[in-house]
This record gives C-alpha cells, structure tokens and sequence, in this order.
C-alpha cells in the first residue's frame, strides 16, 4: 500500500474545489478527505457535493471518503447536522469516517478523544485516542470498500505521484487528466508576484510547526501586483493544434510575428487571510493591463465569493454565523472571470507584448482609521466555460 498525503492548513473545502488533478497522484484506489470543520461560507451540501464532483470529474473510478470529525459543539448540539450528513453521503455515493457514530457506540464523550488547549478548554483537534479512532475507522472503511469493490492491483506501476507529507507546490505540473488546462499556485512562494510595494513574504505558522506562507501587509496604500494571468493553449508553431480544446472552442488568427495565444476567459480564484483577530483590513482586487475581471453571474456564489473588495474580518461577514465566542483564522477564497482584450488587430508582435498581458492589483484598504493587516495566500487559474482563443 501507498499512501500520499497533501495538506493544506486553515482552508475551507472550496480550497479543493480546482486543482484536483494537481493535487492526486496518478492513479489512487481511495481518495480520503478532511475538510469538514472549517465550514463558514458554504452550507454542508455544496460543500459535499462540489468537493465530491472535483474528485470524480479527474478520478472517476476512485473510492472517495470524508472524515467526519467535527467541532466539538457540533458533536454535542447539533444531532441534525450529523443525521443531514449522513443522509447526503447515501445519496452522493461516498463514504463517511463516521467518528461521531463511533464516539457514541463506544460510549467515548467528547473530553475522552478531544485535545485540550493549555489554559485547559476543549480544542477542536483531536487527541492521541483521537487519532487512534480516526485512523482505526479509516481502516476499517478503506478495507470494507476495496474488498467489496475489487480494488486489487496485479501489478506495480511507475511512480509518479505527489511527494508524501507535501504542503503544496503544483503550480505547473500536469497529470493530463483535466479536460482543460490550469495554473496552480497552492503556496503563496510560487505565486507569480510582478512588485510587492509594501507587501512581504512571511510564514504565519512557525509557532504550530506547519507552514503558513502569504504575502502581508501592514500599511494600508500597499500594492501587490500578480501576473500575467493567462492561460496559454499548446500549439505546433503557427498551425494551432486543437489538442486537447474542447469542441467547438474558435480559434482566432494570429497576426504575423506573434507565436502564442491563450484562452480569452480565465475563472480566477485567489486565497486571502480571514480572521477574527484584531484589526484585520481589506484588500481590493483591480485587473490591470490587457484584460477586464467581473464577478460570477450567479447570484449564489456572488454570495459567498465577493469581488473586488474582499474584507478580512471575519466578524464583519454575517454569512459566516460566527457567535462572539468564536474565533478563526483561515484562509478564505473568492472567484472572478479575468478576460483577455483580443489585439489580433495589431500586426506588431512588440506592441501586442507590451499591451495585452493581464496583472491583478491588490490594494490593501481599510474602513478604520487604525493600522490593518491583509494577507494573500494562493491564487489558481482555470478554463472559463467554452472560452475562445485569443493571441497573447
């Protein structure tokens, strides 16, 4: 057996929304995910369902399960959650690493299994019987499924997977199972920064030993500045080889002298630090350059996913339903539709250069007069749609 782990600290399921293919080794028998307990944004079904449908749409053969352990007041208030969840895993096809079911019958409460913090309250993470009984009814669920599937492999095949234990660095490698291309830029290292006026490079997560990596900033008029954002279509020179476009996609033209072109229209989503912390600012997103961004056109994820202003406190976003209580720092994801201008018009290879490549401008903002602090995390690239082709 072998096994490849990708971890991601502080996100929400909809960090794994794209990328999937990225983010899974090539050929895997069980595909396990834990994202349940970061849930603010989206409610329990499209969190299920959409983790679920990136999985399936680049491993469709794959057994997929999610490990259910949840916030302690959840286990304890909210039996109709657990009954909803249960419910969603029949109707979906997945497996649940059911360990609230398993706390009940075993007659474990919540202290038995949940860490404690050092001034002595229940934590969220689990303790060492915790992890015992997660990994105990991982096996159990992982051996029931491939027995009664016939999950057996007759022989080894070449290795190309993910590293183990590997935090994240997909940025440009390709498995060829998406049906389009994509940029991943999981760790905010990779990201493809052009000027970072005022904005630095720091690890937020040294004093719990996982990486925490992001671009902040502490002084409201900072600028952070990411591209190109493109997109670029393989090609065999000028003939524009239509491998691996969809049908149907038109091709436009390019003009003498111009060797690349792209797809016209980009599903960006970029990763930003929410937290209930003190003093958190907002970062407002402008496109700069050859290229106009807009929100989605679905007034569902305009909800949940905001454009251009982004704001990082989590207490002022009342669809996060944060009593005053709690507390979170994560890293929250908004989505937007970058489209390239078409310079196919111009005849100059240097002129289209220098005009169309499309930048994304980050402004840190406040709505205090205090010092702020903004944090950006990751951003991702992805096909918009059945998108035309554009020189670039």
């Amino acid at each position: 057996m072998q096994t490849n782990i990708y971890q991601k600290n502080a996100v929400e399921a909809s960090f794994f929304f794209d990328c999937m293919n990225q983010l899974l080794p090539k050929h895997p028998d069980v595909v396990i995910l834990e994202v349940l307990q970061n849930r603010y944004s989206m409610d329990l079904f499209s969190s299920l369902n959409m983790t679920t449908a990136a999985v399936r749409e680049v491993q469709p053969t794959a057994a997929i399960m999610f490990v259910v352990w949840l916030k302690p007041q959840v286990v304890e208030e909210q039996p109709a959650m657990l009954k909803e969840l249960r419910g969603l895993a029949r109707a979906l096809g997945i497996d649940l690493i059911d360990a609230p079911s398993a706390m009940a019958s075993l007659g474990f409460h919540v202290r038995d299994v949940y860490a404690k913090t050092p001034s002595g309250r229940t934590d969220h993470h689990p303790n060492g019987m915790g992890h015992e009984l997660i990994g105990a009814l991982a096996a159990q669920c992982i051996t029931r499924r491939l027995e009664r599937q016939g999950f057996i492999r007759d022989t080894e095949e070449p290795s190309e997977d993910v590293p183990s234990n590997q935090e994240g660095s997909a940025s440009n490698r390709s498995s060829g199972k998406s049906h389009f291309p994509e940029l991943c830029f999981s760790s905010a290292d990779e990201l493809p920064v052009r000027s970072q006026s005022g904005f630095v490079l720091q690890d937020d997560g040294k004093a719990k030993g996982v990486k925490k990596l992001g671009y902040s900033s502490t002084r409201v008029g900072d600028r952070l500045t990411i591209g190109p954002i493109n997109l670029h279509v393989e090609s065999e020179g000028r003939a524009h080889s239509r491998a691996g476009l969809p049908a149907g996609v038109p091709v436009t033209e390019l003009p003498a002298g111009v060797k690349g072109s792209c797809y016209q229209h980009v599903r960006v989503r970029l990763g930003y630090l929410v937290s209930t912390s003190q003093g958190m600012g907002e970062l407002h997103v402008n496109c700069r350059g050859g290229c106009a961004c807009r929100p989605s056109k679905s007034k569902l994820l305009r909800t949940v996913l905001p454009f251009p202003r982004l704001d990082g406190d989590a207490r002022r976003l009342p669809e996060w339903g944060l009593d005053s209580r709690e507390t979170v720092t994560m890293t929250a994801h908004t989505l937007f539709i970058a489209s390239l201008f078409n310079f196919s018009n111009h005849t100059s290879a240097t002129v289209l250069a220098g005009e169309s490549a499309c930048y994304l401008e980050l402004l840190h903002r406040t709505s205090h007069d205090r010092s702020s602090r903004v944090r950006v995390d990751s951003l991702a690239l992805l096909v918009h749609g059945d998108s035309p082709v554009v020189p670039c």
